[in-house]
């Protein structure tokens, strides 16, 4: 059973399948998580006007394998 806090709020959503591989070998290498950089975006997202455009800005997603 997973627990979560009461200011936690579980979402799901479905990811790019070669940008999430990437991702997770990143993730191994530099001991960190989709919820720490969910949680850590979302707050640039609202407080970082520049942050914001950049990531509207941005429509090539793709990555070489």
């Amino acid at each position: 059973m997973i627990v979560m806090a009461k200011d936690e709020k579980l979402t799901s959503v479905k990811i790019t399948q070669p940008l999430y591989n990437k991702f997770k070998v990143a993730c191994l290498e530099d001991n960190f998580s989709f919820k720490k950089l969910a949680d850590r975006c979302i707050f640039l997202y609202i407080t970082d006007k520049n942050f914001r455009d950049k990531v509207h800005k941005q429509h090539n997603i793709t990555i070489d394998e």
